[in-house]
């Protein structure tokens, strides 16, 4: 038995495996990491985005109404009822895509020649009466690994000009 432990020949091929085999699992660690640092700072990225698009929804709302007073309408005129695809306009609700292109570093939901698709639905809702608009925008994706997002901005205005 003694001279068995006596024995040094192969010790150092496998000191180096062993060694090797610690080296690379810490290596695949820390390239697993990276990589899911990665995918959150995209989804984080997302996100931003996503409620600059739900925002810029209600301010569409809010513009209308605010256009409605410079014009003499009444306050709810030029809103639809029912959930929207809103395009940007001044003056009216226009329908449009629910898509979300990017042109030129503009986001804009009409589709047109030279315009990329982004990942970002919109779909404002729209209910009023005679006192209140009520806005909800919501914008939804789907990330790049199948995980579906949403991001949801309501607001109220009221007719407090009458």
């Amino acid at each position: 038995m003694k001279q068995f432990f006596k024995k040094k020949e192969g010790s150092l091929i496998i000191e180096s495996l062993v060694a090797s085999s610690l080296v690379i699992v810490g290596l695949l660690g820390l390239f697993r990491l990276m990589y899911i640092s990665a995918l959150k700072s995209q989804e984080a990225v997302h996100r931003l985005q996503a409620v600059y698009l739900a925002s810029e929804g209600i301010e569409v709302v809010k513009n209308i109404i605010d256009n409605n007073l410079v014009t003499n309408s009444s306050f709810n005129s030029n809103l639809f009822q029912s959930n929207q695809y809103l395009s940007y306009d001044s003056t009216t609700v226009v329908p449009a895509n629910s898509i979300i292109y990017f042109n030129n570093g503009i986001f804009d939901p009409n589709l047109s020649q030279g315009r990329s698709r982004t990942l970002f639905l919109r779909n404002i809702e729209i209910n009023s009466d005679n006192t209140t608009v009520s806005v909800t925008s919501t914008v939804s994706w789907v990330e790049n690994n199948g995980q579906s997002n949403q991001v949801v901005l309501s607001d109220k205005f009221y007719n407090w000009r009458k």
